[in-house]
């Protein structure tokens, strides 16, 4: 049998002598027990019984650990590693010794330098100079009584200056504590001041120890949107101030000007909130939330004039410019309102034009906001692949819209009562009606609203509707009384800018007029008109016209009466031969009759009229009416000819007319009426 040799491995460490001090008891019984109060006489006994049983365990454990490593497998690992920790001890010993030696080489080297420069290290005699260390041995002297006293001073010196240093740092701190506190209380009395007046606090989503201000308007486009929030930060002083990066460097405001022949004519004034910047919190935020509107609402135009391009808008970074008639144009500034001076202080109407533009320019941007916010909260339109754009802000177009519908509306008003002053002093009626526009109906609604909002009975016209209605395509009717009875002109003016843009048309009812005196005349068709001009022209035809077909159906009933005359007065000359004379007319078809008698319509459209060899025309000016009477006339095959006896009349609305006659000569005479002119040629 092998016999097996066991050698001890391992070391024999001496533990050392037990730490008895009061210290580490303490620290002991903190850790083991967690504090005094734990301890009692029972738990000390129940320790020491556990203590002698876990003594046992671990003697049991220990034969355990030593038979497991008296197993051949584990001896030759055993082996290994106890070999490894005797190396390291022998280095580490090693090196004490060589560190060790090189001291005591340094130590005599200041007294022999040769010898020790023997022994000392490389690495020592490049790192210290030679000498550098030295020693010597100094006598021990006992403390004298005055010394003592002395160091005892020094020390109670040292102890109090350190308890007044000490206090200080206390009332130093308490002082910055006071301080903080101070300033703490005045950063939430702020924030309390800003959360009553209703702005929106809540955290900056990467920064939650931060608060921040909500002073935009969440139904913007959403490049404004995500500027509409600001950290709040606190000064050195205490007070709030919003974040550089959402104060504007300068406060902007949108400016409207109504330039007339390029010349400005009245600016729309700047609001206090848009002045210049002050220290106070809420201007900051006020001037913050009024500059993002600002510009949302100069960026928004801006988007909507490069669609009206073909309306004859034009734009820069700074500055808009929108037609509204020849000599008339808006002007839209994007202005910085702190070295803004109001230059003109008269009041005038296109100063009140323009600034009642400027508030509807934000009202309508604010409907605009309201439009989103109705839009995201119905159900969403299906997925596409490609994003949907955003649609241009219906601002510019509703305010050039009415300005236009206005203007157009208000010089055919203009033409409508000048076309007929000349008739109604002619003694013909021709009235004009016109029925109320969108914006004074909406007007007229809304004063009667609020007069009579205590009633229960009335309705309340919303914003939402009224805002509706100044953006929907305006119409309004005029309504001309012609001269015949129960005949009129029904002139409609619709002014759409939405888009498609279609401008304002001109349209008429009834869209035919016949003559039942002319059956062979052809109908007179009335189109659709873009422009004023084209208006005119065909009012005038429709009033020569219509002045034909009165003069054609008043002289019927005097035609019948002159007749009746004339046979009255050839009985009372002659009775036999009057009687004889009518039997004889009557029978040979061939005197005077009715028909002979009456005006008949030549051509409607000229406004020629005839009665055998007679003639009338009739012509209509803008401003004037005339007409020509030619007695005996040379007809030609068409029914056309030159009078030898001709008188003209014309009328132009004032208390004198004019007349006439074929020498060319004219005379002014006072004013009579169309009919009887007319009357007193029938009855010669």
């Amino acid at each position: 049998m092998t016999a097996s040799l066991k050698l001890p491995l391992r070391l024999s460490v001496s533990k050392g002598k037990d730490d008895d001090s009061l210290q580490s008891r303490i620290f002991q019984i903190n850790s083991q027990k967690g504090a005094f109060r734990n301890i009692t006489e029972a738990s000390l006994r129940e320790d020491i019984r556990s203590g002698k049983r876990q003594d046992g365990e671990d003697t049991r454990m220990a034969g355990v650990e030593d038979s497991e490593a008296e197993q051949p497998e584990n001896q030759y690992e055993m082996i290994i590693k106890r070999r490894e920790e005797m190396m390291q001890q022998l280095r580490r010993a090693q090196n004490d010794t060589l560190m060790s030696l090189d001291f005591i080489s340094l130590l005599l080297s200041k007294v022999a330098p040769n010898t020790a420069k023997s022994t000392m290290s490389p690495t020592l005699q490049d790192a210290v100079p030679i000498g550098t260390l030295d020693a010597r041995i100094m006598k021990y002297t006992a403390p004298t009584a005055s010394d003592s006293r002395s160091a005892e001073l020094v020390s109670r010196a040292y102890k109090l200056q350190g308890f007044s240093d000490v206090a200080d740092k206390i009332l130093g701190a308490a002082s910055r504590l006071e301080d903080e506190a101070a300033k703490e209380q005045q950063y939430w009395d702020q924030i309390l001041s800003i959360k009553r007046k209703g702005w929106a606090i809540s955290k900056v989503p990467r920064d939650p120890r931060t608060l921040g201000v909500h002073f935009g308007f969440r139904d913007a486009a959403p490049f404004f949107r995500n500027r509409g929030f600001a950290a709040l930060r606190r000064d050195a002083d205490g007070g709030l101030r919003l974040d550089q990066g959402a104060v504007p460097s300068r406060p902007v405001a949108v400016q409207m000007s109504v330039l007339r022949n390029d010349r400005n004519c009245g600016s729309s004034a700047i609001s206090r909130s848009h002045m210049a910047t002050k220290e106070a919190i809420d201007e900051q935020i006020l001037q913050a939330r009024d500059t993002l509107y600002e510009e949302e609402l100069f960026f928004e135009l801006g988007r909507e004039a490069r669609s009206l391009a073909n309306q004859g808008a034009t734009m820069s970074s700074k500055q808009i410019k929108m037609p509204v008639d020849e000599q008339t144009q808006l002007q839209i500034d994007l202005i910085n309102s702190d070295h803004h001076s109001s230059s003109n202080t008269a009041v005038g109407p296109d100063q009140q034009l323009a600034d009642g533009i400027a508030i509807t320019l934000r009202i309508l941007l604010s409907h605009a906001h309201e439009q989103n916010l109705q839009r995201r909260s119905q159900p969403p339109p299906p997925m596409t692949l490609k994003s949907r754009p955003i649609p241009e802000y219906a601002l510019l177009r509703p305010i050039i819209a009415h300005l236009q519908h206005r203007n157009h509306v208000k010089s055919l008003t203009i033409f409508l009562q000048t076309i007929t002053q000349p008739l109604k002093s002619a003694g013909t009626r021709c009235d004009l009606q016109s029925t109320t526009s969108p914006l004074d109906t909406l007007m007229l609604v809304s004063s009667s609203s609020s007069s009579s909002s205590s009633s229960p009975s009335s309705t309340t016209l919303t914003p939402n509707a009224m805002l509706q209605t100044l953006t929907r395509p305006l119409t309004t009717t005029l309504t001309l009384h012609l001269p015949t009875p129960n005949h009129s002109l029904n002139l409609t003016i619709s002014t759409n800018l939405n888009p498609p843009l279609l401008g304002t048309e001109y349209s008429f009812s009834p869209q035919t007029l016949t003559h039942p005196s002319s059956p062979s005349s052809t109908p007179l068709t009335l189109p659709s008109l873009c422009n004023l001009g084209e208006v005119e022209i065909l009012v005038r035809r429709v009033l020569t016209i219509d002045l034909v077909e009165f003069i054609a159906s008043h002289c019927t009933a005097t035609a019948a009466a002159a007749v009746e005359r004339r046979g009255k007065r050839e009985e009372e000359e002659d009775p036999i031969a009057g009687m004889m004379g009518i039997e004889k007319r009557h029978e040979a078809g061939a005197g005077t009759s009715i028909e002979e008698e009456r005006w008949a319509p030549l051509d409607p459209y000229e406004g020629a009229l005839a009665r055998g060899k007679e003639r009338l025309y009739i012509r209509v000016w803008n401003d004037r009416l005339g007409m020509r009477y030619l007695k005996t006339v040379d007809a030609d095959r068409y029914g056309k000819g030159r009078g030898r006896d001709m008188t003209a009349y014309l009328w132009d609305g004032s208390e004198k007319m004019e007349v006439g006659d074929v020498r060319g000569g004219k005379r002014r005479v006072e004013r009579r009426s169309l009919s009887d002119i007319v009357k007193e040629a029938g009855e010669e």
